[in-house]
């Protein structure tokens, strides 16, 4: 397969860029204007996913998605008909789009790890484009599981504990109670971004990707900004603030945190396409208050760091991921492996947990 676009251009970014005048004509018949092409941040959680969609969603010819997450093309049948799924697509998720829209914005990042999601998208927009956030596993699992703890998807507080309990989990046992998919407690399954990377790479061509790394995005978001309006077809519009957000939080009262977190309303949630989108416009009439609860029920904390030798066990977890990653990218990924500590030295005192399969 030619990966233009992928190892030989810096950051991932592709030669082939959409212009409006490429732009699928049947767009109009879904109530889209002719010029209107489909962008999609297609993973990896934690690796600056939320403030790429931000920073894009302020660009006055970009329509963000509500939720950012539609998780649309999930379902299997979301491209049967592919002109009822565009007119469904956007009524549902672009209640803002208009005419001077040119790109809708999807930050759907669950389509990384689903490949046949990704057909779907193309199946319903043929000239959709991807743009995929990657970062140092080790790293991506540790700041995973510290969300999933904070809301409440998770109540194992030792990573390493965690990750051992991988195996109970995937057959039924030891499920936190309010954990609303067991799946996500799949830490190996996140992190495996080489793998999942060349699944996708054959579901859609690299040529139609657009790889952005953790690294450089934190080091320098405008550039990582402008590549990425520029491999969506659109002009730089001068942005110059690109304002992060707060520092990891943890929270007083867990009660609170269940409320805020949206767990209890999982069982009042509507079944179907539109329930999605319930729960966005419900979380975006109820953000202002949710906000100030959280501002007091949360005080500022530091995160807690990876020791050396957590940080060592997990390397030696992702070390052939992160190999084959670095040959589909072409990336020298030479600083994401350990250096405090010997990888072999961690080995010899790993004990694994009973039937955790490699």
């Amino acid at each position: 397969m030619k990966r233009r676009g992928c190892a030989g251009n810096p950051g991932g970014l592709c030669d082939d860029i959409p212009h409006a005048s490429n732009v699928m004509s049947q767009l109009a018949t879904a109530g889209l204007s002719d010029r209107t092409r489909l962008v999609l941040i297609a993973g990896a959680p934690r690796c600056g996913t939320t403030a790429m969609s931000r920073y894009l969603g302020r660009h006055a010819q970009i329509c963000l998605s509500n939720p950012k997450e539609t998780h649309f093309f999930l379902s299997p049948t979301s491209a049967a008909d592919p002109a009822a799924s565009r007119d469904r697509y956007r009524r549902h998720h672009f209640p803002d789009l208009d005419w001077s829209h040119q790109v809708l914005l999807d930050g759907s990042i669950s389509c990384l790890y689903s490949p046949d999601s990704a057909r779907r998208v193309l199946a319903v927009f043929p000239d959709a484009r991807f743009i995929v956030m990657l970062r140092n596993p080790v790293d991506l699992v540790h700041s995973y599981h510290g969300r999933l703890l904070f809301y409440r998807q998770e109540t194992e507080t030792d990573l390493q504990r965690a990750w051992d309990l991988q195996v109970d989990r995937a057959n039924g046992r030891n499920i936190p109670t309010f954990c609303s998919n067991p799946e996500i407690l799949r830490y190996r399954e996140v992190g495996s971004l080489g793998r999942h990377l060349e699944a996708f790479f054959a579901a859609v061509g690299c040529e139609r990707c657009l790889l952005v790394f953790y690294d450089d995005f934190i080091e320098d978001p405008g550039t990582s900004y402008r590549a990425a309006l520029a491999f969506a077809g659109l002009p730089d519009d001068g942005r110059t603030e690109f304002p992060r957000k707060g520092r990891p939080r943890a929270y007083r009262s867990s009660w609170v945190q269940f409320m805020l977190s949206g767990a209890f309303l999982m069982p009042l949630l509507p079944v179907g396409a539109g329930s999605t989108a319930f729960y966005g416009r419900l979380a975006r009439w109820s953000k202002p208050w949710r906000k100030r609860i959280r501002s007091l029920s949360a005080p500022k904390v530091e995160r807690e760091l990876l020791s050396p030798q957590a940080r060592a066990n997990l390397y030696l977890e992702f070390k052939d991921d992160i190999d084959r990653l670095a040959r589909l990218t072409g990336r020298n990924l030479d600083s994401w492996r350990v250096a405090a500590s010997s990888p072999e030295e961690a080995l010899s005192q790993r004990v694994p947990a009973a039937g955790m399969a490699r």
